[in-house]
């Protein structure tokens, strides 16, 4: 998989995840993310893992870029939360 494509994903997901309700109508992101979710699920499994590894990458470059806990949070839940594993080991661990 590309990796420029699973940036804008995961950027994408947190601006409809994060943003307040004034920015956008929490409805309607509830709707994308869920549509986002469908879609990432047709991944085969080793997309799925790549992607799963991708996010703890991610993950850890943002931590070393001082990025918020929320942001930090929200990619270490995206994998599990778009069930894209049912697997909780595949998940980013959690901050400590």
């Amino acid at each position: 998989m590309n990796r420029n494509l699973m940036e804008a994903i995961v950027y994408l997901a947190a601006f409809l995840e994060l943003s307040d309700d004034d920015t956008v109508d929490p409805d309607s992101a509830v709707k994308q993310l869920e549509n986002m979710s469908v879609i990432l699920q047709r991944l085969s499994a080793d997309e799925r893992h790549e992607f799963i590894a991708f996010l703890n990458e991610f993950a850890a470059e943002q931590e070393k870029n001082w990025a918020s806990k929320d942001f930090l949070e929200f990619i270490r839940s995206f994998a599990y939360a778009t069930d894209l594993t049912d697997e909780e080991d595949d998940e980013v661990p959690e901050l400590s």
